[in-house]
């Protein structure tokens, strides 16, 4: 165990650090040699992530790294409860932040909507309609008949998955 686990627990009987429990001991300095106490600080693993990483851009492949991590995990109520606080303060949970709080939409708005947000339109999209004619002509070549470019590596360099790339190829995704 830590070092400044120890001091933490010693000097706060009554909310004791457990490792595995969703929380860590925060060093308010920043400096992880001054273990005073004064300096040491009891918080979600959610909210030091979220102090520690600020003003960072994390790269995609950080965030699966992360994602990953998480698998299996499960938090506790209170560890749920302090995320969702931390949340509102910042904004985020709030449904008067949700543009789309407590509207109704009618059928066609709704279908003008979706036509609205499809393809690089749409806020999850990875390709424009530039990278997805590549892919077609990439599909049409000779190579890829031959098997010299597979599905999969047109998939990483565009930064998708192989599923895409047919569902482009057969017009299920991107048509024409």
């Amino acid at each position: 165990m830590k070092i400044y686990y120890k001091i933490w627990n010693e000097n706060n009987p009554d909310n004791p650090f457990i490792k595995g429990d969703g929380d860590v001991i925060h060093h308010i300095d920043g400096n992880r040699k001054n273990n005073n106490i004064n300096n040491l600080q009891k918080i979600t693993d959610f909210e030091h992530r979220s102090l520690h990483n600020k003003d960072k851009i994390i790269s995609i492949e950080t965030r699966k790294k992360i994602s990953i991590s998480s698998i299996g995990k499960k938090l506790s109520e209170d560890t749920k409860n302090k995320i969702f606080k931390t949340r509102m303060k910042n904004g985020i949970a709030k449904e008067e932040n949700n543009p789309m709080y407590g509207k109704n939409h009618t059928i066609k708005s709704k279908r003008e909507i979706s036509e609205k947000m499809k393809g690089e339109n749409h806020h999850n999209s990875k390709l424009t309609w530039e990278s997805v004619n590549l892919i077609r002509e990439i599909i049409n070549s000779k190579e890829y008949k031959n098997k010299t470019i597979k599905r999969k590596n047109i998939a990483e360099f565009f930064g998708i998955t192989p599923q895409l790339i047919s569902h482009i190829k057969y017009n299920k995704s991107w048509a024409i």
